[in-house]
């Protein structure tokens, strides 16, 4: 992916979003602090941070690199609660504007239940999570 955002005659007008399910189900293990530090750091490496403009936040249905993109709620899939603690409070994001995309239903009753979940995840103790960046 490095060198086709190099080669890209416009390069500058491409950016990244991570996508929680996504790379999830490519094989990397977001859903623990471990493994979401070591995306980041490749994230870091290959591209650099600078070129984030945004995550999308969901659960995935499927396994950890199973390949199948199917978006669940939040906490309710095999990524979890915890690990979408460590991504919001990842203060590496402060800046970088999340999108719940999971599934949807009549009156956004579901995207207000998983705000809400990520909300009370922000600012949750070293205790409760593990250190995050």
């Amino acid at each position: 992916m490095n060198g086709f955002i190099r080669n890209v005659d416009t390069s500058g007008r491409l950016a990244i979003c991570l996508d929680t399910a996504h790379l999830y189900a490519a094989g990397y293990p977001i859903n623990t602090l471990e493994g979401w530090d070591a995306l980041i750091q490749e994230v870091n490496r290959r591209f650099g941070l600078d070129q984030i403009v945004a995550v999308h936040l969901n659960d995935c249905a499927a396994g950890l690199g199973m390949r199948i993109d199917r978006h669940v709620h939040i906490g309710q899939g095999s990524i979890g609660m915890r690990a979408f603690g460590y991504i919001v409070n990842d203060s590496r994001f402060k800046f970088i504007p999340g999108c719940i995309e999971t599934p949807k239903d009549r009156g956004f009753h579901a995207d207000r239940l998983n705000l809400r979940k990520l909300r009370n995840l922000r600012n949750v103790g070293s205790a409760g999570l593990g250190a995050v960046s």
